[in-house]
């Protein structure tokens, strides 16, 4: 079976994630949540041919410029994506995501995904022209597709056409590797990406077992924890006993201990 890498590009909040999660689900996901990165494998069929396709969803924020490359090796296509409902997104898409990825994956192809199609029928004031975005598509020499995660428009034709871009081009990386490579000078190899640390383990926790009962029946009978001593009528023995004990079994001994009693208690005779 093919294996190819799809990655998705593009600013922050444009849809890169709805863009995903509504291709594979077929449902809209309900909450916005930023990515910081994911990954996950689907089989597609595409030309009546099974294809595993693994969908690389990343963020966009300056915040984790530093750990976004980390995603870029080995990848087979590249969707630039952008929100059609303001020009910022798509200013972006030539001034920073082109040249990060020609820095990283220069030989990477890669088309543009303008997202949120939906709003030029509800909201089209709000929305760049077509004309506008086919101009920037046709000057970076990038294929465009308009998609709505939203209403699913858009999406089965710019992924599939994605996806078939992106078999040509491993195609040709298998081509171009010669059988007698081995005579050949080799090419520096990309760097390896750093190893990120495991997580930590959550700490082991031990509950000992309970000696509650245990310490009850020592403290009975061990004469030093007792606070009364009963004499008995020959004068010569004595019993040790506990005042919590003796006033929890009676109420007369509340009222011979001088303890308060919650009931009434009569007087004895």
């Amino acid at each position: 079976m093919q294996n190819i890498k799809l990655l998705v590009l593009g600013d922050g909040a444009v849809g890169k994630s709805c863009l995903l999660i509504s291709y594979t689900t077929n449902a809209f996901p309900s909450d916005y949540v930023p990515t910081v990165f994911d990954n996950y494998s689907t089989n597609i069929m595409i030309d009546e041919k099974p294809v595993c396709v693994g969908f690389w969803d990343t963020a966009g924020q300056e915040d984790y410029d530093r750990l976004r490359p980390l995603s870029y090796p080995q990848t087979d296509i590249v969707l630039l994506c952008f929100s059609i409902s303001g020009t910022d997104s798509l200013e972006n898409i030539t001034s920073r995501w082109i040249p990060e990825i020609d820095r990283y994956i220069p030989d990477c192809p890669r088309v543009l995904v303008g997202c949120k199609s939906d709003l030029r029928a509800s909201n089209p004031d709000i929305c760049v022209p077509r004309t506008e975005i086919e101009k920037v598509a046709k000057d970076a020499g990038l294929e465009y597709y308009e998609t709505s995660a939203l209403l699913q428009d858009g999406l089965k034709h710019c992924f599939d056409s994605a996806i078939r871009c992106g078999i040509a081009g491993s195609r040709k990386k298998t081509k171009s590797k010669s059988p007698f490579g081995i005579f050949k000078k080799k090419k520096p190899d990309d760097p390896i990406p750093p190893v990120m640390p495991p997580a930590g383990k959550a700490p082991w926790i031990e509950i000992e077992t309970s000696t509650f009962a245990e310490d009850w029946q020592k403290m009975l009978e061990d004469p030093k924890f007792s606070d009364v001593t009963f004499l008995l009528e020959d004068g010569q023995q004595k019993l040790q006993a506990h005042t919590l004990v003796l006033c929890s079994a009676s109420k007369y001994f509340c009222q011979i201990l001088g303890l308060p009693n919650s009931k009434t208690t009569p007087h004895l005779p």
